[in-house]
């Protein structure tokens, strides 16, 4: 559409390729629709830097590596998935997942978050996660973390029960 930027090409600063692809703007309106409107998109961006690349002398250089964003709606529901993968010096993937609340017959879920952390340079690695849902007017809330820091793990796990679950005249 007219006034919506879409990017495709290459550019850096120097001899070290750059691709990039871009749909939209961060917060943007929809400029992608499939299936008539069962997907839309309002922002795609796909970065590849096999080598790395510095795409202004004032700009932050990017690390070797890939990056992949898209925020947009999925059968009505908010969606924003993005992932950075950089090989060098080493490993390191930073990459979240949120889908907006939505309703399933009669169960409701609720917004749900998916974090990965993972650094081989630093040792660090996590995955997070919080989400839940209603049914029958109750519902379950969970959050949880796996964390390996060194030599050390950790996780946690917080389940909350929202009201009283009772099926057939038996309440939990």
């Amino acid at each position: 559409r007219p006034g919506d930027p879409h990017h495709r090409g290459r550019r850096a600063v120097g001899r070290a390729p750059l691709h990039r692809l871009q749909v939209g703007k961060e917060g943007g309106p929809a400029v992608l629709q499939l299936g008539g409107g069962v997907a839309t998109a309002s922002f795609f961006q796909f970065i590849l830097a096999p080598s790395g690349c510095q795409l202004s002398p004032d700009s932050k250089p990017i690390a070797p590596g890939f990056s992949i964003q898209f925020s947009g709606t999925i059968l009505d529901t908010p969606v924003d998935v993005g992932a950075t993968l950089e090989i060098e010096p080493m490993l390191k993937l930073d990459g979240h997942l949120d889908i907006g609340a939505f309703t399933v017959g009669g169960v409701a879920f609720d917004e749900t978050q998916l974090k990965v952390h993972l650094d081989e340079a630093a040792g660090v690695n996590e995955v997070s996660f919080s989400g839940g849902f209603t049914i029958f007017g109750n519902g379950v809330k969970v959050l949880g973390n796996l964390r390996q820091a060194g030599d050390t793990t950790s996780a946690s796990l917080e389940v909350q029960q929202v009201g009283a679950i009772s099926v057939d005249g038996f309440t939990l």
